[in-house]
């Protein structure tokens, strides 16, 4: 190995100048491009992919916020979002008769259930009323025995309560 680096300085005297320049000039592009390969690449790589990292960050955080402003703007615009701090009973009655359905029974039950037996409903009707009830009134079905009796007709037993509890 130190005859190699022993001999290099007589090879490179034995070069023109002309050749010692262009030698250089190799070594000088041969090292850029080394530089470029192995540290400025990586480094473009890793800022272009935290940049959009960010810029997703940044679009989630908007749609979040504008969701939370149509959320705190939802009670005004619904003013039937009183009614739902109505007793579960009475939002459930009040519900079946818009639709027409005729409830049977209504047993209250434990944590604010509530049991709910209808002999016989048309069964859009039904789905149509167990819609509202969820969307409108947070009211969430927790168990459902539905029997067809007909065509369109069904028998509902249910347990309803709201969300949350």
């Amino acid at each position: 190995m130190t005859a190699l680096l022993s001999s290099i300085p007589a090879l490179w005297a034995a070069r023109t100048g002309r050749e010692q320049v262009m030698t250089l000039a190799l070594a000088g592009l041969l090292l850029a491009w080394l530089v470029q390969t192995l540290l400025v690449g990586p480094l473009l790589d890793v800022h272009e992919r935290a940049r959009r990292e960010y810029a997703a960050a940044v679009e989630q955080h908007r749609e979040i916020r504008e969701g939370l402003a149509d959320y705190a703007v939802l009670p005004a615009a619904n003013p039937g979002s009183n009614e739902a701090s109505r007793p579960l009973r009475t939002i459930v009655g009040a519900a079946a008769t818009s639709r027409r359905i005729a409830i049977a029974g209504i047993v209250p039950g434990v944590d604010g259930r509530l049991s709910v037996h209808i002999d016989r409903a048309d069964y859009g009707a039904a789905m149509g009323w167990l819609i509202e009830m969820e969307r409108r009134y947070g009211i969430e079905v927790m168990s459902i025995t539905m029997a067809r009796l007909g065509r369109d007709q069904v028998e509902l037993n249910l347990v309803l309560t709201r969300a949350g509890n």
